[in-house]
């Protein structure tokens, strides 16, 4: 009787270990390495911090602000891991330094945290104007020309242009392309999203005979 009753204390022991060992295998696969889940990165045991998101992305010289919640009302403070690409403040301000990654540790008072992947990119170059080379046009009814535009500084990041023709029925613009349709007059405006705009007064005539 003894020794049946000491194999079965050995299996219940087994038992036991296998079902904590099962449990401990599906928190890994379901949190993973690093205890990540969803778009808050955590760390085990430090579900009481939520992020709003667990990476962000700043300009060099601009800023963005880490949104961070402490479920346990626990003060928090933040340290970046590398003050050559950004730096943070104690409110969570994040200023790109340098084009690359880091990543900021959201703290709260007993030493837990979780962290932020921070990426810095280049600073845009903003437009300061778009000029046209030409500021009026005369056309004849079915006769088209091209209009140039030029965005400045020539670095600039936004160099889309985008055109509109304020009566179509007397011009119409593609592309810069001004296609006469009937006499009248009409005025081509090149813009772009920084909304930096440039116009052609067009004037359309009957086709001389």
């Amino acid at each position: 009787m003894k020794e049946i009753e000491k194999k079965k204390k050995i299996s219940t022991t087994i038992i036991l270990v296998v079902v904590a060992l099962l449990l401990i295998g599906g928190a890994y696969y379901i949190f993973g390495p690093n205890g990540s889940l969803g778009g808050t990165l955590f760390k085990a045991g430090v579900a009481d911090i939520s992020l709003d998101s667990s990476a962000l992305t700043v300009e060099v010289g601009d800023y963005v602000d880490i949104k961070a919640t402490a479920l346990n009302s626990s003060s928090l403070k933040y340290e970046v891991a590398d003050t050559s690409i950004a730096t943070v403040n104690t409110s969570g301000r994040v200023t790109g330094v340098k084009v690359g990654s880091t990543t900021v540790k959201v703290i709260d008072t007993a030493g837990k945290y979780v962290e932020c992947n921070i990426t810095v990119k280049a600073a845009s170059v903003k437009t300061q104007s778009i000029t046209l080379n030409k500021t009026t046009l005369s056309l004849e009814v079915g006769t088209s020309q091209t209009l140039a535009a030029t965005v400045v500084p020539s670095n600039a990041t936004e160099k889309d242009i985008r055109w509109d023709s304020s009566n179509e029925s007397v011009a119409t613009v593609n592309g810069g392309v001004v296609t006469a349709k009937s006499t009248g007059v009409t005025v081509i405006t090149a813009y772009n999203l920084e909304n930096k705009v440039a116009t052609c007064v067009v004037t359309v005539t009957e086709k001389a005979s």
